[in-house]
């Protein structure tokens, strides 16, 4: 049998081709996460009705439906047949699993998610404070994870106090929606108060991290507590980790989080091809995507090595992913996969399946049709809604009743997330730009009432649970237009500071601390009055502060901030925040202040040499998109005419610099803007070489090498116009 399974599996790769694995650890690693393509629903903000596009029902009658059903399970249907939620007499609520009568962090935390999405604060805080009330669990008194089963009764208590981590997932995600559609106000900083959504949603992404991840394989535990160590893939959230990955400023090359989500990809993809020809997964799996059997479990599920209730979820996973994040047709063709077995199963009579089967024995083990099924199944439709498959699968969903009886809670609740995906009404709440970040500094402004002058003193405090060496801090501020800022240093004992420009106007102070280490919970300095420089125009003229990111406002005291952004020794934001989550792109022309020649590409192909030429107004080669990175500092560099991106070839001194077409993992492709201090002039480092954009000569058709710096040569000087 251990043959037949590898076999089957090889076929699959071959058939779909392996390509569409995701690739792991590739040499040249991306700030940018794959949901800021510009046509993920991250970036656009769409999310399409397909009940309406499809032609199911109107626009109004599908809200009718969708509110129709919120109702039923949560709002005013019987308690008795209808309704999953329930109050407590202490001013909380619980979603309740009817049939097992018991109380579930999945189905708290799902009923998080659909309040969050469904504009219901009050629910979302009744249900959040239950959760932290009665299903957290403390070790050594630091929060470490949630108890998946208590009883439904008062006083609520634990039947099993292990983890069923995609509760938290799930928590963490609707806590980050929450603090971004309905803030976190000013409430308490501490873990007392469960209306300080911003602090939990760090709190629950560093106890996903750090108590219920696989240290060795990097994928979500099915629990830390069992003797063998395996996955559960319902429970993998690709798209979650890339979320997390920007909120929680943990995008840099090889970051946690971003690794995290490629792995699931993998994971998913592999433990769909596993079953080949029927591409279901099974409710559990190796970290390969192998099966793990009942007996190698250590649970009590008879289904482990089945395709069966938590495995349903898992086609939802993958649309979800592909429709909020990736678009990518290789990986949404899983989906269309999945969608024909189900479509064949039953013969003639198309989609007539139930709700467990066997892959290895290809058996259905139980007939029952169930409506939690049929909406995962419909969420399809998220990755794939074109194809000619989709419509049946929607009308399925769209045929429903919303479901009640013994058994409505998973189906009820798989039901109504079904609903909001192919309703378009399951969104990614953005935060207006901001990150979902750490506090990182004190600072105050030493020259407060100056119209002239602006003095920061700035307190970096380390907020993580490690240690900070050789870290970076970045002051931002906006500069007047056509003002020329000018940094002096008053008193940095600590670190070394020097002008950045982000773009034509955003500027930073970045303080490098090189040398430098504080542990978690220190300070630097320790004390004293902070780092601190100051700010001027070169003109002494006014300079406005109410539009810099950074400055405190305060010329009093020293005040808690998260505008300061700190950088670790790899490059990675770890506390802070950067201006906006996606900075404005411009157009610009590079002249070199040496030969007086602009950048120019000099063909469309890939690897085309980019050269100086003279300016020439006709020529769009001469003009360059400057597209700023999202949370890194980075730019690219967009031709005009060829479409392609300024790259270095290699890391060598003296390497070519060509025009390449996108490619986003590519670091060779990321740029520094350093300002050339006493002159309006920049240089270009590249983030991968390390290296510098340089002319070669003041020819009219001169080469652009990537060389190390040189401070006394023009050659690597450039004015951006």
């Amino acid at each position: 049998m251990i043959e037949l399974r590898i076999s089957r599996y090889m076929a699959a790769c071959v058939a779909i081709g392996v390509g569409l694995l995701p690739s792991i650890g590739a040499t040249q690693s991306n700030w940018q996460t794959p949901c800021e393509i510009s046509t993920s629903a991250y970036m656009t903000g769409i999310y399409p009705n397909r009940f309406a596009d499809m032609g199911v029902g109107t626009q109004a009658q599908v809200d009718a439906k969708v509110q129709a059903a919120f109702n039923q399970l949560f709002v005013s249907g019987d308690q008795n047949n209808q309704r999953l939620l329930f109050d407590t007499s202490d001013g909380m609520s619980f979603i309740r699993a009817i049939d097992s009568n018991d109380i579930r962090s999945e189905g708290v935390s799902y009923g998080m998610m659909i309040a969050v999405q469904m504009n219901q604060q009050t629910m979302f805080n009744r249900l959040w404070n239950f959760a932290l009330t009665r299903m957290l669990q403390r070790q050594g008194g630091t929060p470490h994870h949630f108890a998946w089963q208590l009883n439904a009764t008062s006083p609520y208590t634990a039947i099993d106090t292990n983890p069923a981590p995609d509760g938290e997932e799930y928590m963490a995600m609707a806590l980050i929606f929450a603090h971004n559609r309905w803030g976190s106000g000013n409430y308490s900083s501490t873990d007392q108060d469960y209306r300080n959504y911003r602090y939990w949603a760090n709190e629950l992404v560093r106890i996903l991290r750090y108590n219920l991840f696989d240290a060795t394989a990097g994928q979500i535990l099915f629990s830390p507590y069992t003797s063998k160590k395996y996955t559960d893939p319902s429970y993998h959230l690709p798209v979650f980790y890339e979320l997390f990955s920007v909120w929680t400023n943990d995008s840099a090359p090889g970051a946690f989080w971003r690794v995290a989500a490629e792995k699931s990809r993998r994971l998913l993809i592999e433990a769909m091809a596993y079953n080949a020809p029927e591409y279901v997964t099974t409710d559990y799996t190796n970290f390969d995507g192998s099966p793990v059997s009942t007996a190698e479990s250590g649970t009590s599920n008879a289904n482990a090595s089945n395709f069966a209730y938590d495995s349903w979820r898992v086609i939802q996973n993958v649309a979800m992913d592909v429709a909020w994040c990736l678009r990518d047709s290789h990986t949404a063709a899983w989906v269309g996969l999945q969608w024909d077995f189900f479509n064949n199963a039953g013969g003639v009579n198309q989609r007539a399946y139930g709700g467990v089967y066997n892959p290895a024995t290809n058996q259905w083990l139980n007939s029952d049709k169930s409506p939690g099924l049929i909406a995962m199944n419909a969420t399809g439709v998220l990755a794939g809604w074109g194809t000619d498959l989709a419509s049946g699968f929607v009308q399925d969903l769209w045929n429903l009743n919303t479901p009640s009886g013994t058994y409505r809670y998973y189906d009820g609740m798989l039901y109504m997330l079904g609903m909001l995906h192919v309703s378009g009404n399951y969104k990614i709440y953005k935060a207006d730009g901001a990150a979902l970040n750490i506090q990182s500094a004190q600072t105050l402004d030493g020259s407060f009432s100056s119209t002239t002058l602006a003095q920061p003193r700035i307190t970096v405090k380390n907020a993580t649970n490690q240690a900070l060496a050789n870290f970076k801090a970045h002051y931002f501020f906006t500069a007047e237009e056509g003002k020329t800022p000018v940094l002096a240093d008053v008193s940095t004992p600590n670190s070394t500071v020097s002008l950045q420009q982000v773009d034509t106007r955003l500027w930073s102070v970045v303080l490098d601390f090189t040398g430098r280490t504080i542990n978690p919970g220190q300070s630097m300095p320790a004390s004293g009055a902070g780092e601190t420089f100051s700010l001027r125009y070169s003109d002494n003229s006014k300079f406005d502060k109410s539009n810099d990111f950074s400055q405190p406002r305060n010329g009093s005291s020293y005040t808690a901030t998260d505008a300061i952004a700190v950088y670790n020794n790899s490059g990675a934001l770890v506390m802070g925040a950067v201006p906006n989550d996606k900075l404005p792109a411009y157009n610009a022309a590079l002249k070199s202040t040496w030969s007086t020649n602009l950048l120019t590409a000099s063909a469309t192909y890939d690897d085309a040499d980019a050269r100086a030429q003279p300016a020439n107004s006709s020529w769009t080669s001469q003009t360059w998109q400057v597209e700023p990175v999202p949370s890194t500092g980075y730019v690219r560099l967009k031709n005009a005419w060829s479409g392609s991106y300024l790259n270095v070839q290699n890391q060598s001194e003296n390497a070519k610099i060509v025009t390449y077409q996108l490619n986003v993992p590519w670091t060779s492709q990321l740029w520094t803007i350093e300002p050339v201090s006493g002159s309006q002039g920049v240089r270009l480092k590249n983030a991968w070489s390390g290296k510098y954009l340089t002319v070669v000569d003041t020819s009219n058709y001169s080469a652009i090498l990537s060389k190390a710096l040189n401070t006394g040569w023009t050659s690597q000087v450039w004015t951006i116009q």
